[in-house]
């Protein structure tokens, strides 16, 4: 018997959601490195550095968008950067971009004043 059988009847919910979550994240990762989206373009680099610059000091939960953004912060993050580039390239619509920001940090919520100024950036 496989030893990760023992352990499934004493998971608990969260274990379980944190798992649902981890593959949902592999899954978003693994789709946007097979569709080549997440490839640089000027429209990318512009979209994202509009949203530094005119979000930079607004929050998502406890971060703000230049703690995730500024890849000299120590919570930089590459997949935040990547996720907001596809979804001002229209590869990712309002709703899943929202679920993505959500599990970098909890995100504070769709009603957030970081994702508020986010979307408003987008033509």
């Amino acid at each position: 018997m496989p030893r990760h059988a023992s352990l499934a009847p004493s998971a608990t919910p969260a274990t379980r959601t944190c798992g649902r979550l981890a593959a949902a994240v592999l899954l978003l990762a693994l789709t946007a490195c097979a569709t080549g989206t997440s490839k640089t373009s000027p429209a990318n680099d512009a979209f994202v550095a509009k949203v530094q610059r005119e979000c930079g000091t607004k929050h998502l939960g406890a971060l703000s968008v230049n703690d995730l953004m500024n890849v000299v912060s120590p919570r930089y993050s590459a997949y935040f950067v990547e996720i907001t580039a596809r979804y001002g390239q229209g590869a990712l619509s309002w709703t899943d971009y929202v679920r993505g920001v959500m599990t970098v940090n909890g995100g504070g919520g769709s009603e957030s004043a970081g994702l508020t100024c986010i979307q408003a950036q987008k033509p």
